[in-house]
């Protein structure tokens, strides 16, 4: 590992051979827009209106360089933000113990947390930016610049002022300092601040490198402080040794995958998950370079969850090697030796074939044991498998590898439905009326679960107690996102379910909108792929033709399709279940049960009363 200070001394180096010319704002450049310069707005809103005040000093400020009106401590946080502004450009000596890292998260984490503060940050490292005599510092103010783009925006009235001093700034710096200002607008500002690989990318001004492990290979993304899990997972699809799944996920995980991050497969941001890993390291005492050239933590490819429905074997080799790595890591852990045994016999199977040889499977169980293994002898588990061999196909070669992985993957679907689930945490839910705050939801092939989750919910599988469940089979409706006005407060989902004759569920999340993708393809799936459907009013077969079906509210007909191409022209076939007779009915009078085998008659009688409900609430 390199030293901290030949690090540093190498990125001084690196400074000075860039550093251009030092230039004025609103100088030597083209404007953005028509928006005023730096100084101009200076002149209009600063309250020291003199033309220095809006030029470098090595000066301690008296107080906020913008006049506005200020509370709540505000002004006091930018006066301790300017020192931490000071001491990162070289301006003011480092303090013994404070990291570059740390200087710039703290302004970072004052311009994420106090809205009110964004515009004097900004006008603060402007002003250090423009007429700095020295070379080293004014690189640094463009470094700090391009970290405050990537983290937090100014107001509108700050906007165009940014946009042309960035404009008119030096071309090493202009396009890339740019950049980063646009992704922020178009992809938000962050929650945290930025981690050692931004600094380190501003620096040298090279995308950020993020490899990422899918258990069959690995590939890099390239990306930025702004990088989405959803960009990620498309430069994972874009390699032609994994196909489209919508159950699989990134995932940010330590190196020992004891602690797993899910940042799913849409807008959550990277870095400000990396933020929370690094932020464990330095408070063990590591140095942000120590970090960045260490990484504590790996990007993973990985299924997160299973359809409720029977998968075709979609990135089969992966979900297998999943499975098994985490049954030796102790992420899924089972307690049935007879299963286990099985496991293993499938497992030299796969990788040695049908001869049994009893030194290789001691060997394979040496090298990889599975987690829990250990309370049993070897010899044991070599009797337990041996005889698995004897008594199965497994001697006489009658199944391929492929059919043993796949029998593993649907044990693990079966056998652990929460650590197969889509995680959303920090949630509030309002179930008819009772609330429930600080929870964790879950999404997986049975259904949604309610979780009170534990300290140690990052590990897979920790949760103190289920508060409740919503089975897809009793799902009735998903309803849109609803993002209030108000954006301190979560968006939220309803979930309509026939439990108890008519209940409503409203999840508050901050990704309501991923919550709600997950359930509705769930709950969809389950409706195209079912052949169960509910009268939801009656319909009288028209005179004596006997090739219609008449049925009452409440009947369940059985069809002999699935949804998905039963209707026909507004039309299907089905078997009343009542009557026994078969005969066409229109589609509109009937909706789908969300069940892709058989429902059970506590089921049918939940939706026969939800249809009674419904027939009564809307008047027919």
């Amino acid at each position: 590992m390199s030293n901290p200070s030949d690090v540093e001394d190498a990125l001084r180096f690196l400074e000075e051979q860039q550093a251009e010319p030092v230039r004025g704002p609103g100088l030597g450049g083209k404007a953005a827009s028509t928006a005023m310069n730096f100084r101009e707005f200076a002149s209009l809103f600063f309250q020291d209106k003199r033309p220095e005040s809006a030029r470098h000093t090595r000066a301690l400020l008296e107080g906020p360089l913008v006049k506005q009106i200020w509370g709540d401590g505000d002004s006091e946080r930018v006066l301790t933000a300017w020192v931490s502004i000071l001491r990162f450009i070289g301006d003011l000596p480092p303090k013994e113990g404070v990291t570059n890292l740390q200087l710039v998260q703290h302004v970072c984490n004052i311009g994420i947390t106090r809205p009110n503060t964004r515009d004097e940050l900004y006008c603060q490292i402007l002003k250090q930016t423009s007429d700095n005599p020295n070379k080293i510092s004014h690189a640094r103010c463009w470094i700090l610049l391009a970290l405050c783009c990537s983290t937090f925006l100014p107001t509108k009235a700050l906007m165009g002022v940014l946009e042309n001093f960035i404009a008119a700034g030096p071309p090493i710096y202009q396009q890339f300092v740019m950049e980063r200002l646009e992704r922020t607008i178009k992809m938000g500002m962050r929650k945290r601040p930025p981690t050692s690989l931004e600094i380190a990318s501003c620096f040298t001004k090279n995308p950020i490198e993020m490899p990422v492990f899918f258990y069959t290979g690995t590939i890099s993304h390239f990306g930025d402080a702004q990088t989405t899990a959803g960009e990620i997972i498309n430069t994972v699809y874009a390699d032609s040794r994994v196909k489209r799944d919508p159950g699989c996920s990134i995932f940010l995980c330590s190196r020992t995958m004891e602690q797993m991050t899910p940042l799913g497969s849409g807008r959550m941001s990277v870095m400000d998950a990396v933020f929370e890993y690094e932020a464990l390291l330095e408070n063990k005492g590591m140095d942000w370079l120590e970090i960045k050239d260490d990484v504590p933590w790996c990007l993973v490819f990985r299924k997160e969850t299973f359809s409720p429905w029977i998968e075709r074997p979609v990135n089969l080799e992966l979900v297998y090697t999943q499975v098994m790595d985490g049954m030796e890591r102790g992420t899924y852990i089972c307690d049935d030796p007879e299963r286990v045994a099985l496991i293993l016999a499938q497992r030299y199977y796969i990788q040695h074939g049908h001869q049994f040889d009893r030194s290789k499977l001691l060997r394979q169980i040496q090298l990889n044991p599975l987690a829990g293994m250990e309370s049993i002898p070897d010899q044991e588990w070599l009797d337990a498998v041996e005889n698995v061999f004897k008594l199965t196909e497994l001697s006489r070669k009658t199944v391929t590898v492929e059919e043993m992985k796949i029998e593993t993957v649907s044990f693990a679907r079966s056998r652990w439905p929460l650590e197969f689930s889509r995680k959303f945490m920090n949630c509030a839910v309002d179930a008819s009326g009772q609330m429930f705050k600080n929870v964790t939801v879950l999404v997986n092939a049975d259904g949604v679960y309610v979780m009170q989750a534990s300290k140690a919910a990052n590990r897979a599988g920790s949760y103190d107690r289920e508060i409740f469940k919503i089975p897809f089979v009793q799902i009735a409706n998903v309803a849109a996102v609803v993002s209030p006005a108000d954006k301190t407060k979560q968006p939220s989902c309803t979930i309509t379910s026939v439990f108890d004759g008519y209940s409503k569920y409203i999840i508050y999340s901050d990704d309501a909108t991923l919550f709600h993708e997950t359930v509705e393809y769930m709950y969809k799936g389950c409706c195209f792929r079912s052949k169960y459907v509910m009268a939801s009013c009656a319909y009288k077969a028209p005179g004596d033709a006997a090739t219609f079906l008449s049925f009452e509210q409440g009947d369940l007909i059985v069809l002999p399709k699935i949804w998905a191409e039963a209707d026909n022209g507004g039309w299907c076939t089905g078997i009343c279940e009542r009557t026994k007779k078969a005969g066409d009915f229109p589609s509109a009078n009937v909706f789908v049960l969300p069940s892709v085998s058989r429902p059970d008659a506590s089921v049918i009688a939940l939706f026969s009363k939800y249809a009674s409900q419904r027939r009564t609430t809307s008047g027919l």
